[in-house]
């Protein structure tokens, strides 16, 4: 199989997602922007690989992909390595239902909502206006508290193990963790701190979020 090109900047949560992805599988790939500035991602050429102009993608020989739950599964069916989705039917519909909601409530609210404006706030020497703040970290909070009554009954959102749903989580956690007002959301629910605990010691997470 031809080298795996992983299309987006390290910045963004979701590439890290597919990072760690790549890290749990022990499979190479090379991080690629998309190009020299934000425009390149309405460019014909990167269109063509993600036509809503966003990341992550991966291309390969075998695949054009985009979308960090399916590249993440890609990964997991097209390579040996450990398994990152359950054995089971039942498990992996489990493991599904939980990328779904990440994918359409959790990560949507925390990065679209709430992190990218924050970012771009930061980056003109501004301040986020309080009542918009309030409102996303109400909501952010709302759904750690669907988080955290989850991993009151399992270690890991699927079940036992460290699996897809997981790996999408975790950089965003990471992320939230170093804004304001939605570090003591997550300070709070300790099912989610005993979780990123045990998701932070692998090796997979350690590499992807060095600062090297």
């Amino acid at each position: 199989m031809s080298q795996n090109i992983l299309y987006g900047i390290k910045l963004s949560p979701y590439v890290r997602s597919v990072m760690m992805a790549f890290e749990e599988k022990g499979v190479d790939y090379v991080l690629t922007p998309p190009g020299e500035t934000p425009d390149a991602l309405k460019s014909p050429a990167y269109l063509k690989i993600h036509p809503f102009g966003r990341v992550p993608a991966l291309k390969n020989e075998s695949v054009t992909l985009f979308e960090t739950a399916a590249i993440c599964r890609y990964i997991d069916e097209a390579f040996d390595g450990p398994a990152l989705l359950p054995a089971t039917p039942e498990g992996r519909a489990v493991a599904d239902q939980w990328m779904c909601a990440l994918s359409c409530y959790i990560l949507a609210q925390a990065i679209n909502g709430y992190a990218i404006h924050f970012v771009r706030a930061m980056r003109d020497n501004k301040t986020l206006e309080r009542e918009f703040a309030e409102t996303e970290c109400a909501k952010i909070a709302d759904h750690m508290a669907i988080l955290n009554t989850r991993l009151g009954d399992v270690p890991y959102l699927a079940g036992a193990a460290l699996t897809i749903p997981d790996i999408m989580l975790a950089p965003t956690i990471q992320s939230l963790a170093q804004m304001p007002g939605t570090d003591e959301i997550i300070n709070g629910q300790g099912n989610i701190n005993a979780w990123y605990d045990r998701v932070k010691e692998r090796p997979s997470f350690r590499k992807v979020h060095s600062k090297e």
